[in-house]
């Protein structure tokens, strides 16, 4: 997965893609 941290609320360490 892969974890782009923009907003601290927004965060998928599970595997997701997060912008």
């Amino acid at each position: 997965g892969e974890v782009v941290l923009i907003r601290p609320d927004l965060t998928v360490p599970n595997g997701g893609r997060l912008y």
